[in-house]
């Protein structure tokens, strides 16, 4: 079974899924967007990237969903524990130390 992570730049791994589609419904989610909104990039084949523009805004969100084997060659790292980490409440926040890994 394939793994795959959420990431972005500022605050690296967001949350882990048993699917693509998982991670990008739980994404669109947390930002109460509509799936119109979503924007999809592939670089290849577990390398994605996701991003949301609101008509109007001047910056929107992006984050990268990518395949554990993908998120390791792009330099992310795996062991660092996810900031929305339940199954059961995902949009519940629990910040990390600036240096904690799992």
């Amino acid at each position: 079974m394939t793994q795959w992570l959420a990431y972005n730049m500022d605050d690296g791994l967001l949350r882990t899924g048993p699917t693509r589609a998982a991670l990008v419904k739980w994404y669109v989610g947390e930002h109460c967007a509509k799936a119109s909104m979503v924007r999809r990039h592939k670089f290849r084949s577990g390398d994605y990237e996701y991003s949301l523009h609101d008509p109007g805004a001047e910056r929107g969100s992006n984050v990268w969903i990518l395949t554990l084997e993908r998120a390791i060659r792009a330099k992310f790292d795996p062991h660092q524990r996810p900031l929305y980490p339940y199954p059961d409440d995902p949009y519940e926040r629990v910040e990390r130390d600036e240096w904690e890994t799992a």
